[in-house]
């Protein structure tokens, strides 16, 4: 039985980014809000969590794979994945090895190279041209 929180559907796709490298969470965030939109980010699992948790209902959630306290945002992106409805889901990752790439397949992630951002400023132009007047 599911208790969790209704979600708000705002009226802009809403993206949340999860680093805890702030220049690297910055450099993801500035790029996906010149493309519109409303960019969210969390500097923690403990506050992505508390997000994901809260009344916001997200249309995409880019996670960095290595995060505070040993944590994965693979953690991150399946809790994501839990949705109703869900989020388009990223991985970012400097180090891919073929444990990683099944785990983000199996919960319908995408893995892409922490320096090539290009995959996910495509997909969040696509979400947010699907938004249209």
């Amino acid at each position: 039985m599911d208790t969790s929180p209704a979600r708000v559907v705002v009226g802009d796709p809403a993206c949340l980014v999860v680093d805890d490298d702030d220049a690297m969470r910055m450099l993801a965030v500035l790029q996906l809000i010149e493309l519109g939109g409303n960019v969210e980010q969390a500097a923690s699992t403990e506050q992505a969590l508390g997000m994901l948790d809260g009344e916001m209902a997200f249309t995409m959630v880019v996670a960095d794979r290595r995060l505070d306290g040993g944590t994965s945002g693979i953690d991150i992106l399946r809790r994501a994945a839990e949705a109703d409805r869900p989020p388009t889901l990223f991985l970012m990752t400097a180090h891919v090895d073929d444990s990683v790439m099944a785990e983000a397949t199996a919960i319908g992630a995408t893995v892409v190279d922490k320096l090539d951002l290009q995959p996910i400023l495509d997909a969040w132009s696509a979400v947010v041209a699907d938004q249209g007047p």
